[in-house]
């Protein structure tokens, strides 16, 4: 199949009205016959549908007419592709209710970024561990919603072992302002959107402590080259972290106003306590949550992470950032 083929995916179900999840379904609009998106409650399905806007989570974001909203989540079938954007401490709990419905041959996106607490796995790898899927896939790139979503030039990343089911995705997806490339490399792919929240975090400590841009160009430059290593370990291609889920994913976040996992890092630097810091966000920093995940599989594949360490250290054992840059600093040159 290629993109002359033009097959689409007449509906979409996306699991999830998080920020990303709505503007993923608004997107995916723009070809679909219909949009679905499935919520927690009938307060939040009915502002979607009533008011056509999702308040909560994408506040000032008028969603297209063919997006509606049900709490109802036995429309899950084979036939559609369902998206799942949900946070990563949510993925669990998301997947568990899914298998109440016994669907099997689910063809599935994954648009949650993160690692599983406990073992380390991708999200995907958690997706396939946990329900009946027939094909799998999984989405990344620099996409920050609150730039998607004012229609401004933006690209990003379908993964899939299934080259013809990406390629179905993307011609659902691909739109004039949206531009949908595919890969075969799942790991590579889902390991840099995950990994550089983390990153990210270390470069909004570094504009606290207003270092500059050469610190800064530093933190996010070493910082790839640690998220590379601990990819190929695991088995992804050091090309995809070159790309649009690797660098490009990395940039947006470690530099945008908007991104969350910068601004916790802003706010630790700052003097808060990780506590302090994620009351103070409008939604989940993934970052945070996947640190402790990715130490897990750097242990396992015997890959050395400073950055990743020194923010555990900054974090969770109290270490002031101002002495864990200067640890990173005196390190033997290299």
């Amino acid at each position: 199949m290629n993109m002359n083929n033009k097959e689409i995916f007449k509906r979409v179900i996306v699991v999830g009205n998080t920020s990303w999840g709505t503007t993923l379904a608004n997107q995916f609009a723009n070809c679909a016959l219909e949009v679905v998106v499935l919520t927690r409650s009938e307060n939040e399905t009915n502002e979607i549908n009533e008011q056509h806007c999702n308040k909560s989570y994408l506040p000032g974001v008028s969603l297209k007419q063919n997006v509606f909203a049900t709490e109802d989540w036995s429309l899950l079938t084979s036939e559609d592709l369902i998206v799942i954007a949900v946070p990563s401490s949510s993925l669990n709990e998301c997947l568990a209710k899914i298998k109440t419905f016994n669907v099997s041959n689910l063809q599935v996106l994954c648009a949650t970024k993160g690692l599983d607490n406990n073992t380390g796995l991708r999200m995907s790898e958690v997706i396939e561990n946990e329900i009946e899927i027939q094909y799998s896939a999984s989405i990344s790139g620099p996409n920050l919603s609150a730039e998607i979503n004012k229609s401004l030039p933006s690209a990003t990343v379908v993964a899939s072992a299934n080259q013809q089911f990406a390629a179905k995705i993307q011609n659902t997806l691909h739109s004039d302002k949206f531009r949908v490339y595919v890969s075969s490399d799942i790991i590579g792919v889902e390991l840099g959107g995950a990994l550089k929240n983390i990153i990210a975090i270390a470069a909004g400590i570094v504009d606290a402590f207003k270092y500059g841009d050469n610190a800064k160009s530093g933190v996010v430059t070493r910082g790839l080259a640690e998220i590379s290593r601990l990819a190929v370990a695991a088995g992804g291609n050091e090309h995809t972290l070159q790309g649009l889920s690797g660098i490009g994913d990395l940039i947006a976040t470690s530099y945008s106003e908007h991104s969350r996992n910068r601004k916790f890092g802003e706010l630790i630097g700052n003097g808060d306590n990780a506590h302090d810091a994620l009351s103070k966000l409008n939604g989940v920093c993934e970052g945070y949550a996947t640190l402790p995940s990715a130490l897990l599989l750097a242990e396992k594949y015997d890959v050395e992470l400073p950055i990743f360490n020194a923010l555990s250290s900054i974090i969770n054992d109290g270490l002031n950032p101002e002495e864990a840059v200067f640890n990173l600093l005196s390190r033997e040159p290299r």
